[in-house]
């Protein structure tokens, strides 16, 4: 007889073959939510199939297809009224409690979203960028200066970034965090380096405005690192934001920070380096250690990009 590990509520119960997860956890006495009824009209009974690697679950069928798509739900989020157990299968309810089922109808709207509040895995180019000793510039000039040299800035380089097909997912203080998503990874990381590289043209064309406005300059170091993140929203009824979760963003913004240690303006992990190595110029290399990362990595300054190559 198939079994069904519930993570969330450490319980592990056995299912009729083809019965669905919401049949047998009701039937187990697990109180699943499920605001339509089992009907497959909302999202409330979805739950994240942690492992299910020998295809213990039937697949989707038209009914569940459909908000799939909508919602843009990634393979392994399921309608537990509409997946059938045909083997053991480990899982996790994702609508706990009634504050859960709120912000799951919040969702459902006729026009849909472009990112799911259970987010989407993609793989993607990540560039972070921050500005160099910005602390000492926002310590002697005023804040309204301090705030309009930021949305000047800001407004250079998100220019640049859509121009190469990226978009920007958040700023913080000084620093943003843009994502180049395309059909072909090697595409998203050829146009990250292509928009880094305009970003620091902008950045010194920027200088004599700085130093004549405010008597300074700035620097701002880049860094780019490839691979798998989950982009997902948080929606409160008042605000719609995008974030972005991975280890990849957490690799990228160690891959920014070597700038500080090594003098450079631009460096790339070994990923981006090994996709574009014929295309790139490149300065200093090293193979470093990175904060809370082991190992050693592959970290490339980049001077120039060739496209026609």
């Amino acid at each position: 007889m198939p079994s069904i590990e519930f993570l969330s509520d450490n319980k592990k119960i056995d299912a009729e073959q083809g019965e669905s997860i919401l049949q047998a956890a009701l039937r187990a006495g697990i109180s699943h939510t499920h605001v339509c009824g089992g009907k497959a009209r909302c999202t409330t009974c979805r739950v994240l199939i942690i492992d299910d690697t020998d295809g213990h679950l039937s697949p989707r069928c038209d009914r569940e297809k459909l908000l799939a798509d909508k919602f843009g739900f990634s393979s392994n989020i399921r309608l537990a009224c509409q997946a059938k157990v045909t083997g053991d299968v480990k899982t996790r309810r994702l609508v706990i409690d009634d504050e859960d089922v709120d912000i799951t109808l919040l969702n459902i709207t006729e026009e849909g979203e472009s990112f799911s509040s259970t987010g989407i895995e993609k793989s993607v180019a990540i560039l972070f960028a921050d500005i160099r000793d910005f602390t000492s510039f926002s310590e002697i000039q005023l804040p309204y200066d301090v705030i309009h040299m930021l949305n000047r800035y800001f407004y250079r380089m998100r220019q640049i970034i859509e121009h190469n097909h990226g978009e920007i997912f958040n700023y913080m203080g000084d620093g943003l965090l843009a994502l180049f998503d395309a059909d072909d990874c090697n595409v998203s990381k050829a146009n990250s380096v292509g928009a880094a590289l305009q970003m620091l043209d902008s950045m010194d064309k920027m200088q004599s405005y700085l130093e004549r406005t405010y008597g300074q300059s700035l620097e701002i170091g880049i860094g780019i690192h490839a691979g798998d993140v989950v982009i997902g929203s948080i929606d409160d009824a008042c605000n719609d934001k995008k974030m972005v979760i991975g280890d990849s963003v957490n690799f990228a913004s160690r891959v920014e920070s070597e700038n500080k240690r090594l003098g450079s303006r631009l460096l790339v992990s070994e990923s981006v380096y090994e996709s574009l190595k014929d295309k790139l110029e490149t300065g200093l290399t090293c193979s470093t250690e990175l904060k809370g990362k082991q190992g050693r990595h592959g970290l490339y300054e980049v001077l120039s990009l060739d496209t026609d190559k």
